[in-house]
């Protein structure tokens, strides 16, 4: 097994599309507002990514083109990948929205009954 298959079994859902993400074009909105869309040329699991051919638009509307650029993890709000992503982990990905289904019903139980007592 190769050592970035090793390091993709090991990662979590969310981390795992990211990493598969590198060397597709994806966007994401930094805590600031601003969007960047780009070529990913690097993803580190700290969710640190490099983009490259980057069009930056502020919140403000200004459309920027970037050669590189580097952000940091914790700067990032959200990152929107490619669909093929979401095909190829359709399955893992029911999987969680069950389990997250799950436990909202259950916090909603539990929920009331503290209510009614």
């Amino acid at each position: 097994m190769s050592n970035v298959a090793q390091r993709l079994k090991r990662c979590s859902l969310p981390i795992r599309l990211l990493l598969e993400a590198k060397s597709c074009i994806i966007a994401l909105e930094t805590c600031r507002g601003d969007v960047y869309r780009g070529f990913c040329a690097d993803i580190q699991e700290s969710i640190n990514i490099r983009l490259t051919n980057v069009t930056l638009t502020k919140r403000n509307g200004t459309s920027f083109e970037l050669e590189q650029v580097y952000l940091r993890g914790s700067q990032i709000k959200f990152v929107v990948l490619p669909d093929q992503l979401r095909v190829r982990y359709e399955k893992e990905l029911e999987k969680v929205l069950e389990l997250h289904q799950l436990k909202e019903e259950e916090r909603g139980r539990q929920r009331a009954r503290v209510r009614t007592t």
